[in-house]
């Protein structure tokens, strides 16, 4: 299942979420839902760098009744994780 984000999300910044601990800025295209957690998939900025396809995967501590882009970002989130492909 995607969830995408409607243009006002984008506008008001629902999309993004920041990492202080990594100091990476991750703008949110949408979510996918895989297996039995979530995945935020979108453009990472981090150092000056863009890094594009950015992924990361994460869970939310209570199950939503309302799935949506914006209720998901705005939920608290159990445990977040990095994704990497290995080639």
């Amino acid at each position: 299942m995607k969830y995408e984000f409607t243009d006002d999300d984008l506008k008001n910044g629902i999309n993004e979420v920041y990492f202080d601990e990594d100091e990476l800025l991750l703008k949110g295209e949408y979510i996918e839902k895989r297996e039995d957690f979530y995945v935020l998939v979108g453009t990472c900025i981090v150092e000056n760098e863009t890094y594009h396809n950015f992924e990361v995967g994460f869970n939310t501590v209570s199950p939503l009744t309302d799935i949506t882009a914006k209720n998901l970002m705005l939920s608290e989130w159990e445990y977040y994780e990095y994704l990497f492909e290995t080639l």
